[in-house]
C-alpha cells in the first residue's frame, strides 16, 4: 500500500509544471552591443515597448517606477552583483529607468531636463538609508534611434548616495 501512495505522490509532483508567461509580449530583453559592464556584476537591459513610465509614491513617501500601457519606449537598465556565498541579503543592484517619447528620434537632456523622461535611479541592497528609488536631476541623457537600433548614453551623479554605475553607453536592438 505504501508503494501505491509513494507512486501516486511521484506522479502528482511530476505532473506539476510551472509555466512562465510574459504578460506583455512587447517587452523584451534587448540584444546589447559589446560595451562593457563592470566585472563584479552583470548588466541587463529590458525595453518596454508601447509603455509609459510614471513615478509613483507609496504611503511613506518613497518613490517607485510604474510601467503601464502608453505610446513610449521605457528603458530599464539593471546592474546586479551577487552577494557573498551564504548570505541571505548580500545582493546588490542598481537600476535606471527612463521613457523615450514615441516621436523622438534624438534626445539630448541635462540635469533638471531629465524630468522630461521621468529618469529614476534605484539602489537595491541591505544598506540602511541608501536603498530606494530617486529621481535623477544631476546628469545627462543622449538618445538616437537609427532603424532598429537605439543608441543611448547616460551619465548621472547621485550626490547624496554612493553609486557604482554613473556612466552607461549602449547600443541595443529594439
Amino acid at each position: 500500500m505504501r508503494i501505491v501512495y509513494l507512486f501516486a505522490l511521484v506522479i502528482f509532483f511530476g505532473a506539476c509544471k510551472s509555466q512562465q508567461m510574459d504578460k506583455n509580449p512587447e517587452n523584451k530583453n534587448a540584444s546589447i552591443s559589446s560595451e562593457s559592464c563592470p566585472e563584479a556584476g552583470s548588466c541587463n537591459i529590458v525595453l518596454h515597448k508601447n509603455s509609459t513610465l510614471t513615478l509613483m509614491e507609496d504611503g511613506t513617501g518613497a518613490m517607485y517606477p510604474n510601467i503601464g500601457k502608453g505610446n513610449g519606449l521605457v528603458v530599464e537598465f539593471t546592474y546586479s552583483e551577487k552577494g557573498p556565498e551564504g548570505t541571505a541579503d548580500g545582493n546588490y543592484s542598481e537600476t535606471i529607468h527612463f521613457e523615450i517619447p514615441e516621436q523622438a528620434t534624438t534626445l539630448s537632456l541635462k540635469n533638471n531636463g531629465l524630468t522630461e523622461v521621468n529618469m529614476l535611479w534605484g539602489k537595491h541592497c541591505y544598506c540602511k538609508g541608501e536603498a530606494g528609488y530617486f529621481p535623477v536631476s544631476n546628469g545627462s541623457l543622449k538618445v538616437e534611434k537609427l532603424g532598429n537600433s537605439l543608441i543611448f548614453e547616460v551619465k548621472i551623479n547621485m550626490k547624496e548616495r554612493e553609486q557604482k554605475i554613473n556612466h552607461i553607453k549602449r547600443t541595443v536592438t529594439r
